[in-house]
């Protein structure tokens, strides 16, 4: 069935055994999906940021992040980004990575105190999310964008030579999923492709909403529920997280409307 329309609703999902998955970009709308299904076990720094290119998210890898916001500035057309409605918060750029975040800044502090509390933590979830890497039998990035076989290919060799074989040499899945006009909501076209080394990328071309960050939302539900395998004790251990995180940014949020005043903080406010 690879590069056929099918209606998603009835195709056969490829199985694709995972025990770490994670968001690589390029925006929100990977990391809710995967938090709305219990796939996310943590929390990346890229969870929230725009950016198109995977070479950055590999430079970024390879770096550990270190230079990771430190060099920012703002950006001119921020009400393209989040409106008019929001007059706090502010939208940067990592001069360095070309990477625009929407979510941490706000007007309440100078620019250099957030950027390094920011590269701080987002150091901090990188650790995290390097050990699991490595610790991991099956390991799957997620990313919504548009799609390029050869930078693709590149990425996951260049991830693979990063990190080595995983612990338990199940290797490295790229699942990539991009915007095609051309297609109806409910239509999907997949291409498979087996790079060998225990290396595969899947590319789901497919219509999604636009003008709502979440996208195709039925899409996004079934390719997850039908194709990510996860350890069940995993599912479960990431939907007690779910209710936690819950409940502490409704916390949050009580504190912010009584005290008028938001945090800057990658670990208070899109967990």
């Amino acid at each position: 069935m690879c590069g056929q329309i099918c209606k998603f609703s009835t195709f056969e999902f490829p199985k694709i055994k995972t025990d770490f998955i994670t968001s690589i970009g390029s925006m929100c709308r990977v990391a809710h999906h995967l938090r709305k299904n219990h796939l996310r076990n943590l929390a990346s720094p890229l969870d929230w940021m725009i950016n198109d290119k995977l070479e950055v998210v590999f430079e970024l890898f390879k770096s550990d992040f270190k230079e990771f916001f430190l060099s920012c500035s703002f950006v001119k057309n921020a009400d393209d980004f989040i409106g008019k409605a929001d007059i706090y918060r502010q939208v940067v750029r990592d001069d360095s990575n070309d990477m625009v975040a929407i979510h941490y800044f706000y007007s309440y502090e100078d620019l250099e105190t957030q950027s390094k509390r920011i590269n701080t933590q987002a150091r901090k979830r990188w650790t995290l999310i390097k050990n699991k890497i490595c610790s991991s039998k099956n390991v799957v990035f997620v990313r919504s964008g548009e799609f390029d076989l050869e930078k693709s290919k590149e990425f996951l060799h260049n991830v693979s030579k990063l990190f080595g074989n995983t612990g338990g040499g199940g290797g490295y899945t790229l699942i990539n999923v991009s915007h095609n006009e051309k297609l109806k909501e409910d239509e999907i076209i997949m291409e498979k492709f087996d790079l060998g080394e225990n290396l595969m990328i899947i590319h789901y071309s497919i219509c999604e909403n636009e003008k709502d960050f979440r996208g195709n939302i039925p899409f996004w539900t079934t390719m997850m529920q039908k194709s990510i395998m996860m350890p069940d004790i995993l599912i479960f251990k990431n939907k007690c997280n779910a209710v936690k995180t819950r409940f502490i940014r409704s916390c949050q949020k009580r504190k912010a409307f009584f005290t008028k005043r938001k945090q800057n903080d990658l670990d208070s406010t899109q967990l």
